[in-house]
């Protein structure tokens, strides 16, 4: 759920929590304890050291802290951390196992059961944090960037990590000394043995630990889904914890900043986690900080997508966000603030040129030609001039149009400002003239980028060079360092095999099963020297499909020269049973592949039977409802009557 505290929202506790977003919690028991508690479903993190926070190491209570705009900020403290974790490493007092608190909810915290704590001075002064030691992996994969990387999905990198700001130690200190005193009462009652009257419920002790246990996870976590509980955990903390809020009022800025790029950077860009990265942005600027101009465009990205179809509303929550952005207002301020916050405003912010790309690529999958030209001439106003991106956004809406002029001049624009092209720009092309059926080109591009990897050494008529040339005209320059991708491979296939090109849909395929896979991310396997080496490609479950959909669509079951026949699409099947069994099979995808062997066999009724049960046995096919009435739940009722017999019975 997203709760109103995330939006920097002032509520009573019991209006908080917004319903629909938020964290999930499973209940497990604790080895130490038979009674279930409440845990966050976190991976193990490495490179987390246990810190101790010494006397020496805290600022004193009248040291300056740094303010943004009147209200408490931050500042990295590298130096303090890698000093505090190198006297760690000295004394050896690292930890292997996740905190006690870690098995703790934030209501847990801040209201536990009374019991006898240890305060020893050993307790009271270690602030520790989980670290994990794992054994190197029997096999790798490939991290560094590939030279030809132009584009998506290689461009991205890690998010850069932060330190724990220094200011925040003595405020820390201070709660971890209010808590060992709030504890003591009950301490003194269970020794004396006495019967009193039930007593409110103190803080735990490992109050300060779970802060900085989560601390960390914000500051050096990948996982968006680890950074986003972490982030709904020490928001209704510090909230709901008077302790806490006392000291700490909000989370650090940089840690909030760092949360957003790392949402930003998130794919597929969901409608959930646009909400996620409003909240966090939202709860910045609440507490004082700015945002940034990555972060008002990640979120003009966002607010246009989300959906596997975009319509015309989807670009007015972007263009919403725009003039949120440009006026200085708090994107969404009008829908998500009570009436006494509608004041709240910041800096404005002018747009640059990744705005109006992400405008323009909204407008674009809306296929909403009068913004598309309103936004294009918003950007010559401006005098920006457009990137690379900028050219390809255009790409999609002039594929959806069959307007190969439009896609030339679009190409013709960029070979005239010197923008490359790209493997994103190559694929795209294919896309664009494999949906339009200029096949010849397709064919030409995926040859092209093939001679980059298996060069041809044929010279004549029609060889390499002339296509290289013929593709010129169309104003298409593949790069000689490109080489095609998985993306590449799969567009190749869907095309063909949409048309019916069965001899150049085996052959892609072919190569594909034979292409190193030099991705970044890709696994590397140990040969028999026992040295790393990249592995091919592996056929996907889009690729299988799309050469199903080309038996369904070409396949007969009398055919002399065709090579769509029954022999062909069996053996393609048998290597569709080596997917994985945890592949998401659709029903889409099983009706494709029953309504294939129906045409190609004649509607042979015991080989459709049998075609059915080999993929039960293999993935399993459910269904939602009993008595669907959906296509494929018909069919199976036509090959299966005494299934049916049996229910009704």
């Amino acid at each position: 759920m997203l709760r109103a505290s995330l939006l920097g929202l002032n509520l009573p506790c019991s209006c908080r929590r917004v319903c629909r977003f938020g964290t999930r919690w499973v209940t497990v028991r604790t080895p130490s304890s038979t009674s279930s508690r409440t845990v966050a479903q976190f991976r193990p993190l490495e490179n987390i050291q246990s810190i101790n926070i010494e006397e020496e190491d805290l600022p004193s209570t009248g040291e300056q802290v740094p303010t943004e705009n009147g209200r408490p900020t931050l500042y990295l403290a590298g130096s303090l951390v890698s000093s505090m974790i190198a006297k760690e490493n000295s004394s050896n007092r690292l930890t292997t196992s996740p905190p006690i608190s870690t098995t703790k909810t934030a209501s847990e915290l801040h209201s536990s059961e009374p019991e006898a704590p240890n305060l020893t001075p050993s307790t009271e002064n270690v602030l520790e944090v989980h670290n994990t030691s794992t054994a190197p992996p029997k096999n790798r994969s490939i991290s560094p960037s590939p030279r030809y990387a132009a584009g998506r999905p290689w461009s991205t990198e890690n998010v850069q990590r932060v330190n724990m700001p220094k200011y925040i130690l003595s405020p820390l200190r201070r709660i971890r000394l209010e808590v060992v005193e709030a504890n003591r009462p009950c301490k003194q009652a269970q020794d004396a043995d006495k019967v009193t009257l039930p007593m409110k419920k103190p803080p735990h002790l490992d109050l300060v630990s779970q802060l900085i246990w989560h601390f960390k996870v914000i500051a050096i976590t990948d996982s968006v889904d680890e950074g986003w509980n972490s982030y709904v955990f020490l928001v209704d903390l510090i909230a709901g914890t008077p302790v806490v809020h006392r000291h700490v009022q909000h989370i650090p800025f940089a840690h909030l900043h760092r949360l957003a790029r790392l949402l930003a950077r998130n794919r597929p860009q969901t409608r959930r986690q646009f909400l996620r990265l409003l909240a966090v942005l939202t709860y910045l600027n609440y507490w004082g900080g700015n945002l940034k101009q990555h972060e008002w465009n990640a979120l003009v990205a966002h607010a246009g997508s989300g959906w596997r179809k975009t319509k015309l509303e989807d670009f007015g929550n972007a263009m919403k966000v725009f003039n949120d952005m440009r006026a200085g207002r708090l994107p969404g301020s009008s829908d998500l603030l009570p009436p006494d916050r509608e004041f709240l405003e910041g800096p404005a912010v002018e747009p640059d040129i990744y705005t109006y790309t992400s405008l323009l690529t909204v407008a674009s999958r809306a296929m909403d030609s009068k913004n598309l030209y309103n936004i294009s001439s918003m950007l010559s106003k401006a005098g920006l001039p457009p990137n690379r991106i900028t050219h390809l956004s255009l790409m999609r809406y002039f594929t959806l149009k069959a307007d190969l002029g439009g896609i030339r001049a679009t190409l013709l624009k960029m070979r005239q400002q010197g923008l490359e092209l790209g493997l994103d720009g190559v694929n795209a092309c294919l896309w664009a003239y494999g949906r339009n059926a200029r096949l010849d080109i397709v064919m030409m591009i995926y040859r092209t980028l093939r001679h980059n990897v298996l060069p041809e050494n044929c010279a004549g008529r029609e060889d390499i060079n002339d296509t290289i040339g013929r593709l010129g005209e169309e104003y298409i320059f593949v790069e000689p360092e490109l080489q095609p991708n998985e993306i590449t491979l799969t567009t190749a296939i869907q095309v063909m095999a949409y048309h019916g090109h069965f001899t150049s849909t085996l052959n892609i395929f072919m190569d594909m099963l034979s292409f190193d896979n030099l991705e970044k991310g890709a696994p590397l396997e140990m040969n028999s020297a026992g040295a790393y080496e990249p592995t091919p490609y592996k056929p996907s479950l889009a690729v299988f499909r799309a050469v199903f959909l080309g038996f369904s669509r070409h396949a007969r079951h009398v055919q002399y020269d065709s090579d769509w026949n029954m022999d062909n699409l069996s053996q393609i099947f048998d290597l569709f049973l080596e997917l994985p069994p945890d592949s998401n099979l659709t029903h889409n995808t099983i009706y494709l592949i029953m309504l294939a062997f129906d045409k190609a066999s004649g509607r042979d009724i015991k080989m459709l039977r049998d075609v059915w049960m080999r993929m039960v046995r293999r993935f399993g096919i459910t269904f939602h409802k009993s008595h669907s009435v959906s296509r494929l739940a018909r069919l199976k009722r036509l090959l299966f009557p005494e299934d049916e017999a049996i229910s009704k019975g």
